[in-house]
């Protein structure tokens, strides 16, 4: 898969509309429709790096073709959009959860 349709895929799976994705990135919204749909439209360096932070993914793993886990990118941008407060909580919450499920196997 490349590039053009990774950054389509995991937009997508975050449930991020082309112009959120632009305004995240600091980008035209032309630029990533055209992104998407065109594999010789140019990426450079800078604008992946964009790209890949408002995707809250490493820039190695949007340039990686390897599939990832879409799980985590979704989790990992969910909780981004929390307060620092709510994802405390939430991080204890889930430790409380795992050490429970620990305890009972």
């Amino acid at each position: 898969m490349n590039i053009n349709h990774r950054i389509r895929k995991i937009r997508q799976e975050l449930h991020m509309t082309q112009e959120q994705l632009a305004d995240k990135a600091d980008l035209s919204l032309n630029f990533i429709s055209k992104l998407e749909r065109s594999a010789s439209q140019n990426l450079s360096l800078e604008n992946a790096s964009k790209i890949a932070k408002a995707l809250n993914i490493r820039l190695a793993d949007l340039i990686d073709d390897r599939e990832k886990n879409s799980d985590v990118e979704q989790l990992n941008y969910l909780l981004s959009q929390l307060s620092n407060e709510s994802q405390s909580e939430l991080a204890t919450s889930f430790s409380l959860i795992v050490k429970s499920i620990l305890k009972h196997k």
